[in-house]
Formats: C-alpha cells, structure tokens, sequence
C-alpha cells in the first residue's frame, strides 16, 4: 500500500475520485468536493486542494481522501487500517500543517483520528454527529401556504445572510461562506427560495451531480420562521428538482437536532449511515513512532 498526492484534481478523477464513485452515495461529501472544484467551485480555499490516491501494491486505486485549507481532512468509506495509515502519512508533512479535523463515516473518521492523536498528542472532540440519508420515494409535506422559485443574483445578500447565519449554527469552525459562492450556486441553478406573499422565508441549496448523487443542502429558515413547515416545503422542492433532472437525492442531517431527522423521513428520506466530524486541539506535530 502506498499514498499518492495527485498533482490536481483531473489526475484525481481518474484514480482516487474513481474509486469514490464505485459508491457515490456512501462517498456524497469527498466526490461532490472534488466535482464542484473541477467545476471552478473553491470559495473559502486558503491553498490548494489536497488530492490523495490510496494505492495497492500493484498500483490499483484502494481508497482516497481529500483536503481543501484550511478545512478538515474528509476521508470516504474505507477500512480502518487505511484510515489510520493515512493519518501516519500526512503526520509532519506540509500538506496535513494545521489540520483541524476529519470528516467522514463514523469507523474510518474515528481511525484516522485515533491515530492522529497518538501521533501528535492532540485532544479529540466531536464536533458534530451526522446521518447520510438517501431518498427512497418523495411524499410531499403538507402545503404550508407559499411558492417555490429558484434564487436570482438579486437575492443575493439575502442568501449570503442566511448562508452565515446556517453556518455560525452548524460549523462555526469552517470558512465562512462568500459572495461568489452564492452566485455560483445561482448561476448554476442550485439554490431556491420558499417564499410566502412574495417574500423569502426560506432556503434550500444543493451540490453539482457526482455520478448521479446530489445532495440537498443547505437548508436554513430563519428562526422567527420556524415551525410553520417552510423548511421542509423547500426541502421536497428542491429534492423534486433533483428527481426530475434524474439523480439520486441525499442529504446529511445533525443528530442532535431531532425535529430535522424527523421532518427528512416524513417526506421519503432513509438512513444510510453515520459519519462524525472530529475537531482536532492542542496539536504539536511530532515525528511519527515506528
């Protein structure tokens, strides 16, 4: 087994992002992060992105992992032993200075991690739980009253306010969200407004298709909105769109918010499984132990 650190992301597409898309679902985050920067999607870069091939010992793609700075490491679904051979890879090279985190399925996430820590000495904590559910088939919610519309660059300082204020709520470690970003999202028709009397009162955005997959989201209704079923009306309308462009919907939810979990399921979403964002503290990089 060896690690490649491709040289940009077309030589990624034809090795490790191949490899994710054997399973596109299970790999939504890592495949759709390669394809929106294939896509000229970076908003919120501070280097250039991290594409690594996991390779056997006859040069066959066996796993893959992607960074963007200053962002967490995302690892897909691979075994445990990889996971944690990963972390002893990147351990004290530039390209794993100032890691924060990983993110990815609950056992490859918590392996890479693990071993991250004996190597360095950093404490880890869970930032978010997180369950992958995909669409079985879409039951529309009740109607809360309102219409369906997709966003225009004039809501644009609406929808970057709303992208701030769903990220200080969700990640409040990440980047935060840029202009260009919600034009991007705009001009490619992927993001929508529920709105009621002509006014927006919420927001579904979803990613670029990798091999058929994409995923909803964000999906922010600001709070004096809540409860009146506008999030989840703007959910299956933007998972609508999605079914009628003929992909696969899916999205993530945050465990400990049980109102989303639920609503999700209501209108036709099914588990698939879990996966973790772990923060990484106290870091000192040290030479990793033979």
């Amino acid at each position: 087994m060896r690690f490649v650190i491709e040289p940009d992301v077309q030589a990624f597409e034809h090795r490790g992002l191949a490899w994710m898309e054997r399973d596109p679902l299970l790999n939504t985050l890592p495949a759709t992060i390669a394809r929106s920067v294939m896509a000229g999607l970076s908003a919120g870069d501070s280097a250039p992105p991290v594409w690594i091939t996991i390779e056997s010992d006859d040069q066959q793609p066996i796993g893959a992992a992607v960074r963007t700075p200053p962002r967490n490491m995302v690892v897909p679904a691979v075994p445990t032993e990889l996971a944690r051979a990963l972390a002893e890879f990147m351990v004290g090279r530039s390209e794993g200075a100032d890691l924060p985190g990983v993110n990815g399925p609950v056992q490859a996430a918590r392996a890479f991690a693990d071993r991250w820590a004996e190597l360095t000495g950093c404490d880890v904590r869970t930032e978010t739980n997180l369950r992958l559910y995909r669409l079985d088939r879409l039951d529309p919610p009740t109607d809360p009253g309102g219409a369906w519309r997709l966003a225009t660059r004039d809501d644009g300082d609406l929808c970057l306010g709303w992208f701030v204020a769903f990220a200080a709520e969700t990640i409040p470690s990440a980047p935060p969200p840029e202009m260009r970003d919600i034009r991007a999202r705009v001009d490619g028709r992927r993001l929508g407004l529920w709105q009621v009397d002509g006014r927006p009162v919420s927001l579904a955005g979803w990613t670029v298709p990798a091999s058929g997959v994409v995923r909803v989201g964000p999906v922010y209704t600001p709070p004096e909105q809540r409860g009146r079923g506008y999030g989840t009306a703007a959910t299956a309308a933007a998972t609508a769109g999605i079914l009628s462009a003929g992909a696969q919907p899916c999205l993530f939810t945050d465990l400990s918010n049980p109102t989303s979990n639920s609503i999700y399921q209501r209108i036709g979403y099914r588990a698939v499984t879990d996966c973790v964002e772990l923060a990484f503290e106290q870091a000192q990089l040290v030479t990793p132990r033979t």
